[in-house]
């Protein structure tokens, strides 16, 4: 016997008068007080969601300070894919209560950027950064790269362009401050599809003084060990007062923070104690129809496009206001989901195919099923679930 979640109790009563009043068994006596508490306890809570639930929106409560840290490869080269994944983990503190601070540190510092500056003024065009920047640097970085290898030359002014910079150059900073500023507008555009946010851009360029006092105390206790993540650490403390601090990085990082966290604590701060790596495995086989250099925007896009020609030839597919927002939205989960599904230190295979299937433990199954309960939440009487009745008929049923 089914029972409609939108029938009103009348009709219940109506449906079920006649049903066996024998005594329940003891499988079902078992079950009999607990049935009672869960059919108030949803009740109750569906009547509280009816008419404030709304999609999107989350309410994240004030307690104890969280730093959520983050590494990013050079400013030439785009966030992968699997990158995203500090930001679910923020998600999931916020909506447990802490008061979450998303910092992405960049890693915009090194003599890339002597290589990246120098090869700009070679190679680099304007009208194409501001076109397409996060593409343009990369091609300029990969083309003064090639060139470096046979010409000694530009190495040379790579390493004196860095110098420029190290020491403050007005013309070197212009143009670095330049490359990070529309790289950063472009990675909040991006992760905006994502649904990703950060309160801070943070980078390896803002310690350059503060890594000298750093080096200095490691020297004095014989720790030294040359990195600016350090100096990263002991600000982030000074200026969030975190309870714990926790870095996503893939797994072949996992020795470098295993040995920071071991020098933090050495140079007698306690609070290293609360400083956590979650490392995760490589994504393999991810390509495109442009080639076989990724970037996070050419995944989206593709998801997308490839939406668009599943629905394009569905036979259930219904007539869309806005088919390309609709392909947007579900081809962007799909990727999330299948980033989720399995454990999070294995490396797995990308296959677009699989992906996008709208049967089994995809994102495309995620929304249909949505889509049904969003239907069934509209008819939902949560009257239905406190009367006698329609207890008694599933009561009936364990007999």
């Amino acid at each position: 016997m089914g029972v409609g979640v939108g029938c009103s109790p009348s009709g219940i009563r109506g449906c079920c008068q006649g049903v066996l009043q024998q005594p329940l068994s003891p499988y079902g006596q078992f079950f009999h007080h607990t049935w009672n508490c869960c059919w108030k306890y949803i009740s109750k809570h569906m009547k509280h969601f009816q008419g404030r639930y709304q999609r999107g929106q989350q309410t994240l409560l004030r307690e104890p300070e969280l730093g959520g840290g983050r590494r990013s490869r050079g400013e030439g080269k785009e966030r992968e894919e699997k990158e995203k994944k500090s930001n679910f983990i923020a998600n999931l503190k916020g909506a447990l209560g802490h008061s979450v601070t998303r910092i992405n540190y960049l890693g915009d510092w090194g003599l890339q950027f002597g290589l990246l500056g120098i090869g700009f003024q070679e190679f680099g065009s304007e009208e194409k950064l501001k076109s397409n920047p996060l593409q343009h640097l990369f091609d300029v970085y990969v083309q003064v790269n090639k060139t470096a290898e046979k010409d000694e030359n530009i190495k040379k002014s790579a390493q004196e362009f860095f110098r420029r910079l190290e020491t403050g150059d007005v013309q070197a900073l212009s143009l670095w401050q330049h490359f990070r500023k529309i790289s950063i507008e472009e990675y909040e555009r991006i992760y905006k599809r994502l649904g990703i946010h950060f309160e801070e851009y943070s980078g390896e360029s803002l310690y350059q003084k503060s890594s000298q006092t750093v080096l200095d105390q490691l020297e004095k206790q014989g720790l030294l060990k040359k990195t600016k993540d350090l100096a990263a650490a002991i600000d982030r403390m000074d200026r969030f007062n975190f309870d714990e601090m926790i870095y996503v990085t893939d797994k072949g990082q996992q020795n470098h923070f295993t040995q920071m966290f071991q020098i933090l604590k050495a140079m007698g701060h306690t609070w290293a104690e609360h400083l956590y790596h979650v490392p995760f495995g490589i994504v393999q086989g991810m390509k495109t129809r442009k080639g076989d250099v990724i970037f996070l925007e050419d995944v989206l896009d593709e998801a997308r496009s490839r939406m668009l020609q599943n629905m394009s030839v569905s036979k259930t597919t219904k007539n869309l206001d806005d088919p390309e927002e609709t392909a947007e939205n579900v081809g962007t989960s799909a990727i999330v989901i299948q980033d989720f599904k399995g454990p999070l230190l294995s490396d797995y295979k990308f296959e677009w195919d699989q992906i996008l299937q709208s049967q089994g433990d995809t994102g495309v199954f995620l929304h249909l099923q949505e889509m049904n309960n969003s239907s069934s939440e509209c008819s939902f009487n949560p009257e239905c679930l406190q009367d006698p009745a329609a207890i008694a008929i599933l009561q009936h049923l364990l007999r």
